[in-house]
């Protein structure tokens, strides 16, 4: 499915983040970039071949980004794409949304809006074209 507004393309797509064809990435990571299981594991893997060296990189833009060792909702780090550059991904957008699990509330929303608009802000300040969730 594709949309089109003005100079901007929105396009759904399934398959593997690690190797989308765009200049950044987002991952839906925990506070503390410890990239543990799911897409975040995949992502760390696919950038730097051993997860516990990709979390080593992770943490040290953390510090020195954001000044502390945890990131709260609407922050985001930003690490470099490493072996993933093989498919013109430059970025890691790391970013923290809400916990899924219950009912879906107004706090979720909003955490999870603060998630997207800070990836997306900092895709703008990178000047990338391209971004994938």
């Amino acid at each position: 499915m594709e949309l089109r507004f003005e100079n901007l393309t929105l396009r759904v797509a399934q398959g593997d983040i690690t190797k989308f064809s765009a200049e950044a990435i987002v991952n839906a990571a925990n506070k503390y970039l410890e990239h543990g299981g799911g897409v975040a594991y995949a992502i760390a893997k696919a950038a730097a071949g051993d997860v516990r060296e990709y979390i080593k990189i992770s943490k040290e833009a953390m510090r020195e980004q954001i000044g502390r060792d945890w990131i709260e909702h609407g922050e985001v780090v930003v690490t470099p794409a490493l072996k993933m550059e093989q498919h013109g991904i430059k970025y890691v957008v790391h970013t923290v949304g809400p916990y899924c699990g219950g009912t879906w509330d107004n706090d979720k929303k909003e955490k999870l809006k603060k998630a997207i608009l800070g990836a997306l802000k900092k895709a703008e300040e990178l000047g990338v074209k391209s971004i994938a969730f």
